[in-house]
């Protein structure tokens, strides 16, 4: 009986393999996945702002309107219309009223521009009744709204949301095309490279 041996050669690297075209086709729709993922968010983001809105309490432009409240930070809006001052008071007095920038943060309610003119913030203890006064010019049937919800810090985190949904659209084109492009050029530049 005789044996025989066989060397086995160690197995090729032979030629590097490329990266599948449909990691490029898939890169390609990326955009538009975000895209649809901005447009559902915003649309998420309008529901909950329209939601908060209709709760508000309302009163013609100019003019007043009273409120049963809680202590907190409290925010005026004008619809259909330009605020020039607003005054805040109960029975204790006056409460300090902080003017926004022009054109602040808004919202559409039902087709109505509505932008953010003022805040007020309650301090503890100070429950009851408030009357807000507000001067100014209005379109028509204008008027403003009263109510315990700061658009513009919602939208600060409405911004943040589309933000990030960009930068992880962006992250996974990366993952998908890039990196294995790169490796699949520096094998190339390797196999080339004269022993």
């Amino acid at each position: 009986m005789t044996l025989t041996t066989s060397k086995q050669s160690a197995p090729s690297l032979g030629a590097p393999i490329r990266p599948s075209r449909w990691r490029f086709v898939a890169v390609l729709l990326l955009p538009l996945t975000a895209v649809a993922a901005i447009v559902m968010w915003g649309f998420a983001v309008n529901r909950a702002v329209s939601a908060e809105a209709n709760g508000f309490s309302r009163g013609p432009l100019p003019g007043v309107v009273t409120v049963d409240g809680h202590p907190g930070t409290w925010t005026v809006y004008a619809e259909r219309g330009t605020i020039t001052g607003v005054r805040v008071a109960d029975a204790a007095g006056e409460i300090p009223v902080t003017m926004t920038a022009p054109r602040s943060a808004g919202y559409d309610q039902g087709g109505t521009e509505a932008t953010r003119v003022a805040t007020f913030r309650v301090e503890p203890g100070r429950i009851g009744t408030w009357r807000v006064a507000v001067t100014g010019s209005s379109e028509g049937d204008g008027q403003f709204a009263v109510g315990e919800f700061d658009i513009g810090r919602y939208m600060r985190i409405h911004h943040a949301g589309m933000v990030a949904l960009l930068v992880t659209d962006v992250a996974i084109a990366v993952a998908i095309a890039v990196v294995p492009a790169v490796r699949y050029r520096r094998l190339l530049r390797a196999q080339r490279k004269p022993l």
